[in-house]
């Protein structure tokens, strides 16, 4: 872990620099606000499914609740169900 290093670039930085010159520009002034939502959105989801990536790779086979959570057949379904679940209780 000591070796590991951040990109210097992130890739959600093109659809920023992209959205940025189009709103300077004015090249769509009337749709401005619907470009950073979509952008918004966009930068949203991508978290989201990293940090689902990199939390049921951290689960593998975690014991939650103490029940073994992981599917049998390698799926993920289930470690991904039993993520969700974790985050939405208290």
């Amino acid at each position: 872990m000591s070796n590991t290093r951040c990109q210097p670039l992130n890739v959600l930085l093109l659809p920023l620099a992209l959205v940025i010159l189009v709103v300077i520009s004015g090249f769509l002034p009337q749709h401005e606000t619907l470009l950073l939502y979509l952008l918004t959105c966009f930068i949203t989801l991508a978290h989201i499914h990293y940090g689902v990536g990199v939390s049921s790779t951290s689960l593998g086979g975690a014991s939650v609740g103490g029940q073994l959570w992981g599917d049998p057949s390698g799926s993920g379904t289930d470690r991904t169900v039993a993520l969700l679940w974790c985050r939405l209780l208290p």
